[in-house]
């Protein structure tokens, strides 16, 4: 339409342009309204709801990542199912993934597109009960790459550090967790020794890695001092892992 009126323009000539509707000012009008219409459809059909993973939390609640919204989801788990409980909102285009839970009662989640750890955590001090809000937040590190995607976090068995796999530069982000758990530390970003870390575990001193795109399992040695992920130790041949289980 607005490549018609324009030819009708021209044919007019400038005394009778004037007459024809859409005009420049229209068009434009016209134009951006498109776009932002266009912009606005295409926003809603990225926004979908991703239920990515859940996790049982003390005192029968359940967490669950939802990385299309940008939310975790808390949940009261009855013997009919789940009831919801409250809803805690991360920045957008964030992608939370994965979490762990830290003896400290603080919820650590991993974002996938943003590649950054936060902590959420009840606050008690509200009258109306315990209300779950993000106390801290950390990037995963400085050698993190654009395009890059978070995967797993995991945690140590004395609670001091926790690790993140990043895909793409197939790196260990190794953060510090600080005085009662709401205070994290980014100190070390090391090698992860596979091609595409997808899900890793510890057991005892030892981290093992899963490389989805490397067919491998590779296990890194962690230093008892610093937390920190060493050179690869072994390496056991696996068609594309994608979840490290431990048998208990």
């Amino acid at each position: 339409m607005a490549a018609a009126a324009r030819a009708l323009r021209e044919v007019a000539g400038t005394e009778y342009a004037h007459l024809i509707p859409g005009g420049v000012g229209q068009e434009e009008a016209l134009l951006e309204l498109s776009a932002a219409r266009a912009e606005s459809e295409l926003e809603t059909v990225a926004r979908v709801s991703r239920a990515h993973q859940s996790r049982f939390l003390p005192g029968g609640l359940v967490a669950t990542t939802d990385m299309g919204l940008d939310l975790v989801r808390l949940w009261h788990a009855q013997g009919d199912g789940l009831r919801p409980a409250q809803t805690v909102v991360l920045p957008r285009g964030s992608g939370p993934r994965h979490m762990v839970w830290h003896p400290s009662g603080h919820l650590y989640v991993v974002t996938e597109l943003s590649h950054e750890v936060f902590a959420i955590a009840p606050d008690t001090t509200t009258s109306a009960g315990p209300v779950w809000r993000i106390v801290a937040a950390s990037p995963l590190g400085m050698g993190v790459l654009p395009g890059d995607t978070a995967a797993e976090l995991a945690m140590s068995r004395d609670g001091e550090h926790l690790y993140a796999g990043v895909r793409g530069s197939d790196t260990i982000a190794v953060l510090r967790v600080r005085g009662a758990g709401a205070a994290l530390e980014s100190i070390a970003l090391v090698e992860a020794g596979v091609d595409w870390p997808r899900h890793h575990v510890v057991l005892r001193d030892t981290l093992l890695v899963a490389g989805q795109l490397s067919d491998e399992v590779a296990s890194l040695t962690l230093d008892e001092r610093t937390g920190v992920p060493g050179r690869v130790r072994h390496r056991a041949a696996v068609p594309s892992p994608t979840c490290l289980l431990p048998l208990r």
